[in-house]
């Protein structure tokens, strides 16, 4: 058959969709004739139909250095190589998607999306000298282009050129935006400290958007994302009265209000909600189940819990006109955990209670039942194998329990992933990202036929706690990411770690314990943070600080009064918080402490001092800078105390009840300090100024701490206990 004829063969193929068929005979043509112009365009072609764009370009290139620069192949090589720089940028592999980015310009100058990408790869990786550049080129090409003069603003301030960058926000902020643009712009305020500006501009695009209710869903993560929930919830109410709004945004309304710390607030919408929709499932578990963020002190924690106790009977009481769809058990007791009682009984009705509708739902997966005498296939599922503590704490099992001669497919549920989530893949079997339906989900994990199935963490991603209470494997079980019992029947194990769980700890969980050595984990050492004084970080130079890190609702009414007693007894010393997720809950936070403070005779304007959310770097020179870390009593450190611990940083630890309360004092026992372990509340605060002042006896603790800090990370034998756990599994 002539080439001729073959070409017309293989292009048949593929414009039939046999794009295989159709391949092997350029490759047929290709291997007589290897610079043949029509076969490499093929190749290119069918490539790019089945969205190959390495291979694409691989063609291409070819295609190139064989003809010469044609307009059309160079703007379709260029859409190839930005395509798998984009491919690349999803992976968190910057490096290599800034290359493709810029050989995209190379080919084409004037394609957008490429200059788009190369400007957020290079303010990715902090090149921000070279993202002005970037962007002041691309701008060029179109004055109305409102999305890349957005990118250059946030190029111009990434380089602290402020006048500049703040300027060209200013004049966004006068044009009528696309609601994708003015929500960049908003966010550009909220990160320079001017939330005015940014309301004032979401206000104005309500009357502008296209599409309102999407925006709606998108201020609030925006809102979320920056600390502003209470603003938000204030600019929906407006929105809400002057339009017919449907039970999603009423919803929405309520979970702003209750994310900004107005609990009671939300209750009330809920209730008023359900009148109108009695059987909403949504609605029915935030009326029922809603707690405070923060409490006011202990009376209110108490009529909370109270609150809970009783409506979490009235829903098991309840009967509902249908079955949910998964999607309508999304719900989680988070807060639960942090009042510091005993919530086995709680969780476990709870349990009993969503596992009950989750089995029934209109759209689960069918249960389990598969039996092998040794589990070979292993799965563990989470949206946290990325940067963040419950990643670094659980990060290494995987590939693990791979080394181990188990089959390992890791599930992360999406939106978020970056280079942690690529290290975490490369060291499973098989990896799966999970972006849709919780059943689509559902129905994935119990399609691998997995042995066993391991939750890294239950309680604080609402869409694990309902795959949870599904039967997806014949052998489940979940660690101590959120350490509270999970409550589910459908939890065979709970991993554990020896050295922080009390003497009776079987009676505070469901599941069967399984204690791992030392930490339990195998976390990575904190990095050495480039030297820093406090001058350089804008910290008092003669103050003693205590540094109390914790997130705002971790931190207990029982917390007010040991650090006022601190610091009413110690008038140089100086609490050093961090704001929390939200703006309004931090305030509160701060007005309860400063009562508390004023009470016991300390200065709360002189002596507590809120600094801003940081980076890691800056967080670690700040540890190193303080003298004492206050841990936190009924939730003590984790990921805290090991920066503290691996810093240096001495911190006194009063352990309780429950294992959440017990991880610092667990530490310091490894690290073989039980003087900073109180035995109550008077010993917690003698030790804490004992420390705190004593600049001598200080500057001793943090020298065995760093000479002993090594058994706190890396630890092998946490590893080696679960591998050895499942090798005896039956």
């Amino acid at each position: 058959m002539s080439i001729e004829k073959l070409l017309a063969k293989a292009r048949q193929l593929q414009a039939a969709n046999r794009v295989q068929e159709g391949t092997q005979i350029y490759r047929q043509i290709l291997a007589e004739y290897p610079h043949h112009s029509a076969a490499l365009l093929g190749l290119g072609n069918a490539a790019l139909q089945n969205k190959d764009f390495t291979a694409a370009i691989q063609w291409l290139e070819r295609l190139l250095a064989v003809i010469g620069p044609k307009k059309q192949l160079l703007t379709t090589l260029s859409m190839a190589h930005s395509n798998r720089g984009s491919r690349l940028f999803e992976k968190a592999a910057l490096p290599q998607a800034q290359a493709h980015f810029q050989r995209a310009l190379e080919l084409d100058p004037r394609n957008r999306l490429a200059w788009r990408n190369l400007v957020l790869a290079q303010l990715q990786q902090g090149h921000n000298q070279a993202a002005v550049a970037s962007a002041r080129q691309a701008s060029g090409l179109d004055l109305r282009d409102h999305e890349i003069r957005l990118l250059l603003a946030r190029a111009l301030l990434a380089n602290q050129q402020y006048p500049a960058g703040l300027g060209l926000l200013a004049i966004l902020t006068n044009i009528s935006l696309p609601d994708d643009i003015a929500l960049g712009v908003a966010e550009q305020w909220l990160l320079y400290h001017q939330p005015k500006r940014a309301w004032a501009l979401l206000e104005r695009q309500q009357n502008l958007s296209a599409n309102p209710k999407a925006l709606i869903s998108r201020v609030m993560t925006l809102a979320r994302r920056h600390g502003e929930n209470w603003q938000a919830a204030q600019w929906l109410r407006r929105w809400l009265k002057r339009h017919d709004a449907q039970e999603k945004q009423w919803l929405t309304f309520a979970r702003a209000l209750d994310r900004a710390g107005e609990a009671r607030k939300a209750i009330t919408v809920y209730r008023h909600l359900l009148t109108n929709y009695p059987d909403a499932w949504q609605t029915r578990l935030g009326a029922a189940l809603t707690l405070p963020v923060i409490y006011r002190d202990r009376q209110h924690l108490a009529t909370a819990r109270g609150r809970f106790q009783q409506e979490l009977q009235a829903l098991k009481d309840w009967q509902p006109a249908s079955p949910p769809r998964l999607e309508d058990l999304l719900w989680s007791n988070f807060f639960l955990a942090y009042q510091g009682g005993n919530d086995f009984s709680l969780q476990r009705d709870y349990g009993d209670w969503l596992h009950h509708w989750a089995s029934r739902a209109l759209d689960a997966p069918s249960p389990t039942r598969r039996q092998h005498a040794r589990p070979h296939r292993i799965g563990l599922v989470s949206s946290a194998f990325r940067d963040c503590t419950v990643g670094h704490y659980f990060g290494r099992w995987p590939g693990s329990l791979r080394q181990g001669g188990f089959e390992v497919i890791v599930y992360q549920l999406g939106p978020k992933r970056d280079h942690h989530t690529r290290i975490v893949a490369d060291s499973a079997s098989q990896f799966r990202y999970l972006d849709g339906r919780l059943a689509s989900c559902g129905a994935q994990i119990a399609a691998d036929r997995l042995d066993a199935l391991i939750y890294p963490e239950l309680g604080m991603d609402a869409r694990l706690l309902v795959l949870a209470a599904l039967r997806l494997a014949p052998f489940q079980g979940c660690a101590w990411g959120h350490p509270v019992t999970s409550g589910l029947p459908t939890m065979d194990m709970y991993f554990s770690c020896a050295t922080m769980e009390p003497p009776e700890a079987r009676t505070h969980y469901r599941e069967r314990l399984l204690f791992l050595p030392g930490l339990g984990t195998s976390y990575p050492a904190p990095p050495e943070p480039p030297l820093a004084d406090r001058h350089d970080l804008g910290l008092p130079e003669k103050r003693t600080l205590y540094l109390l890190p914790q997130s705002p609702f971790k931190i207990h009414p029982d917390t007010d009064t040991l650090v006022a007693q601190v610091l009413a007894e110690d008038r140089q010393g100086m609490l050093v918080l961090f704001t929390g997720q939200d703006r309004r809950v931090t305030d509160k936070l701060l007005t309860r402490l400063g009562m508390a403070l004023t009470q016991a005779g300390a200065n709360p304007k002189r002596q507590l001092l809120l600094l801003p959310a940081t980076s890691r770097v800056r967080y670690l020179q700040i540890n190193r800078c303080c003298d004492l870390m206050l841990d936190t009593p009924h939730w003590s450190g984790g990921n805290t105390a090991l920066d503290a611990l691996g810093s240096g940083l001495p911190l006194i630890a009063l352990p309780s009840t429950y294992m959440r309360g017990r991880q610092s004092a667990a530490m310091l026992n490894l690290l073989e300090r039980p003087e900073l372990i109180a035995q109550d509340a008077g010993d917690y605060v003698r030790k804490a100024l004992q420390y705190g002042r004593d600049k001598e006896a200080n500057q001793a603790l943090r020298a065995q701490l760093l000479a002993r800090r090594d058994r706190l990370f890396v630890q092998q034998a946490p590893l080696d206990t679960l591998t050895a756990f499942f090798k005896s599994l039956n």
